[in-house]
């Protein structure tokens, strides 16, 4: 009997000594800072790195608005663009050490143009601190900054949509984009070589400049039954993410619905996803159809977008295409605004109901969490139950 007992306790410092050299669970936890916007709010924002980049405005009297940058490592904020007299300075972008926005009429309620000037997109150097105006065109507007182009429209005389260029930070020479034609220049985007925008049809489409290629993502439909178009984008990498926004008139469907999708460049593949989990799906339930989404965004590794619970609680939705996996990152009040870089992630917080506003910065850490019930577990209990027959077998055989 004695032999017995010893065998449970061996056993008992065997299952000791696997629970302990067995990790415990991980889970990767977002730690959230508010960043201080002193007499006024911000408008959007944009991350790269150790760098945020974002506006921040005074009511309507926009020759007040100021281009800000905040340092996650100095934890301040700075103001890096103040509009000429009676101008002010909106369209702000960030790519690695470079900064871009634009200045153009602040002057909203006054149609004396003799009291404006030409439209500037600025440049600025992150690195040594200095900003330079480049001289484009009287009209330009709307820079986008990747690496070391900026894609920058200009208005048209003898059309309703704008012209599109490419300016080489390293040349100095602008290059017109004439395959492009956009019905929203604020909306385009620029990044690893290509250029995601809405054609004159409100087609999702991709450019690049390098292989004139373009190519179309997603087809505005029409028709009697239902519409459908895209409502908001984000392309970086590999993917393009996309709300589509449908409208069906009649039938089991009818209303108007929210769809999330991820077309992947290289294979032409799109993949709509669930509003609330961020798995892959065929179509969409019922509770997913009411879900309100908003502010789709990827940084060419992972991809997610918004989801707004109720005035109070909002959640982001996170997915990883290549592990296939996703996660839920819960958010207090509405969020909008969602970038994301690496392990650092920016999003506004809209408070109701006194619409207060937030810019919230999070970064990326691991936790480790215990488990009463830890990965391998059910493992270690089937090896030390074959231990424990064992022992009682040999015993019973006089072993």
């Amino acid at each position: 009997m004695n032999k017995v007992l010893t065998g449970f306790r061996y056993a008992a410092i065997l299952i000791a000594v696997l629970i302990i050299i067995i990790p415990a669970s991980a889970e990767m936890v977002w730690e959230n800072t508010v960043i201080p916007v002193e007499n006024g709010s911000f408008t959007g924002g944009d991350i790269s790195g150790n760098n945020i980049i974002f506006l921040k405005s005074e009511g309507m009297n926009l020759k007040l608005n100021r281009i800000c940058l905040y340092s996650t490592e100095e934890e301040k904020v700075r103001i890096i663009g103040t509009p000429s007299l009676n101008m002010t300075v909106t369209g702000y972008g960030i790519s690695g050490n470079y900064a871009v926005w634009f200045e153009e009429d602040g002057s909203i309620f006054d149609t004396n143009e003799s009291l404006t000037k030409p439209n500037t997109v600025f440049l600025a150097n992150l690195e040594n601190n200095t900003t330079k105006a480049l001289n484009l065109s009287p009209t330009a507007k709307w820079p986008k900054i990747s690496g070391d182009r900026i894609f920058w429209s200009e208005d048209d005389e003898n059309s309703y949509y704008d012209i599109a260029n490419i300016y080489d930070i390293r040349t100095e020479e602008s290059t017109p984009i004439p395959e492009i034609k956009s019905i929203d220049s604020a909306g385009v985007i620029f990044e690893s070589g290509n250029i995601a925008y809405q054609d004159l049809k409100g087609d999702l489409c991709i450019y690049n400049p390098e292989s004139k290629e373009n190519i179309t993502v997603f087809v505005t439909e029409h028709s009697n039954i239902s519409n459908s178009g895209v409502q908001y984008f984000d392309m970086a990498g590999d993917y393009v993410i996309y709300i589509k926004s449908k409208i069906v008139f009649e039938g089991t469907d009818k209303g108007s619905y929210d769809e999330p999708w991820i077309y992947e460049i290289s294979t032409g593949k799109s993949s709509l996803i669930s509003p609330l989990t961020g798995e892959f799906t065929d179509s969409l339930t019922k509770d997913e159809k009411k879900a309100t989404i908003t502010s789709p965004f990827t940084d060419g590794k992972r991809v997610g977008f918004g989801l707004i619970k109720s005035e109070s609680e909002s959640a982001i939705i996170l997915i990883d295409p290549v592990a296939g996996n996703s996660s839920v990152i819960r958010a207090d009040d509405s969020v909008s605004g969602i970038k994301i870089d690496g392990s650092r992630m920016i999003w506004g917080r809209s408070i109701f109901p006194s619409f207060d506003q937030a810019l919230i910065y999070a970064r990326e850490k691991e936790e480790r969490t215990e488990s009463t019930a830890a990965p391998g577990f059910t493992v270690i209990a089937g090896i030390t139950g074959a231990l424990l027959s064992v022992l009682i077998l040999n015993r019973r055989k006089g072993l």
